[in-house]
């Protein structure tokens, strides 16, 4: 597809660093002993799942730690476990150098860890932690993640055993092929207040970011999820969050804008 000067100068001048965020095996191949064979976990290692179209679980990214650099939480195995726990949940910073990475959190467990994103986990989900675990596919039981800014450290606060928290489905990161990411950045792009935005940001000197998203897990294949923001040393400042259709090449519903409003 041929992209507008506009949207050219968007891609390839302001973001080309995080227009597809972090990818996982980067982060395994820096961080885990090559040994042992770390990897993503797929859909299709667990028996419960199986899908005909085998897919790795979810992996949320973003500014989980607020110093205005992109994290990301990796749900994975060893294929060569070597005797000990096969399944392990990693949490990774990306340093400015877009090479290297740096641990927020690990842990080696003996059963597969489910990722969930806030507020998807059922009646009870607060929806303003980091993301949130599970041991086990559809029950109540799991742990919600908050960055602790004094510790530097992760606080985990344990489901509320009095409000049911079940999760009906687990969470697969659907692949966006790159063309679909092309035309949700190019339907927000000629949006003018996202024009106005983007130039502001660029006449100041300030650092744009783009991170497209599937909204979510049974959300339509031609829908996506565009979050504009500015970085900035000490966190991620969201201008709004963009719900697109690829296919009628079309805004439908402004998000973060709307929440905002709601909220005043």
């Amino acid at each position: 597809m041929k992209l507008n000067g506009f949207l050219l100068s968007l891609c390839l001048v302001l973001f080309p660093p995080i227009l597809y965020g972090i990818e996982p095996n980067n982060v395994l191949d820096l961080l885990l002993d090559h040994e042992k064979l770390p990897r993503v976990l797929n859909s299709d290692d667990i028996p419960s799942l199986r899908p005909e179209d085998p897919q790795p679980l979810f992996a949320p990214q973003g500014d989980f730690n607020k110093d205005g650099q992109d994290d990301i939480a990796i749900s994975g195995l060893y294929d060569l476990p070597d005797g000990g726990p096969r399944y392990f949940l990693l949490v990774a910073t990306e340093l400015k150098d877009p090479h290297r990475y740096q641990k927020l959190y690990f842990i080696e467990v003996k059963e597969p860890v489910y990722i969930h994103a806030p507020g998807t986990t059922g009646q009870g989900d607060p929806g303003d932690q980091a993301f949130s675990i599970s041991f086990c596919a559809n029950c109540g039981e799991g742990q919600d993640f908050y960055w602790n800014k004094g510790t530097r450290r992760f606080d985990l606060r344990p489901w509320t055993i009095k409000i049911k928290r079940i999760k009906k489905s687990i969470g697969l990161a659907r692949p966006i092929p790159p063309e679909d990411i092309d035309k949700a950045i190019q339907i927000v792009s000629e949006l003018p207040d996202i024009q106005q935005f983007t130039s502001e940001v660029k006449k100041r000197g300030g650092a744009l970011g783009v991170r497209v998203n599937v909204p979510e897990t049974r959300s339509p294949k031609n829908r996506f999820q565009v979050n504009i923001y500015e970085k900035s040393p000490e966190k991620e400042i969201l201008y709004d969050s963009i719900l697109v259709d690829v296919k009628k090449m079309k805004a439908l519903k402004r998000l973060h804008k709307t929440k905002a409003k709601k909220e005043r």
